[in-house]
């Protein structure tokens, strides 16, 4: 695993900012019993490219720590859903928990720094 870059942490930090409003959104379009498919889709493609994005950085992470070993095995267990995001629609708390999934990832990798 490399070091972490400001202009990576940038990047990776406007992509997740991206995805805040659209969370946000799609939460309380499903509040409100009013789902956007466009929204829903738009959602999943912007955690899949972000989650592309980040892979690279958190496979292997476990090895700095048992304590990350949770962290990676969720975080991989969405890799399919990049090959395939239609299983993202299978069941909306799949997107939630994607979602959860990369802000740890976020939180750890890029806001930490451990890579």
């Amino acid at each position: 695993m490399s070091q972490i870059t400001e202009e990576y942490a940038a990047h990776i930090l406007a992509m997740w900012l991206e995805v805040i409003p659209l969370a946000e959104d799609l939460r309380l379009s499903e509040l409100e019993a009013r789902m956007d498919g466009k929204k829903i889709n738009r959602m999943i493609a912007k955690l899949t490219r972000l989650w592309l994005e980040l892979e690279p950085k958190v496979k292997g992470i476990s090895e700095k720590g048992s304590n990350l070993k949770d962290l990676e095995d969720t975080f991989m267990s969405f890799r399919d859903c990049y090959f395939e995001p239609t299983k993202l629609l299978e069941e909306m708390s799949r997107i939630y928990q994607m979602e959860e999934s990369l802000r740890m990832v976020i939180e750890k990798v890029i806001i930490e720094g451990i890579a």
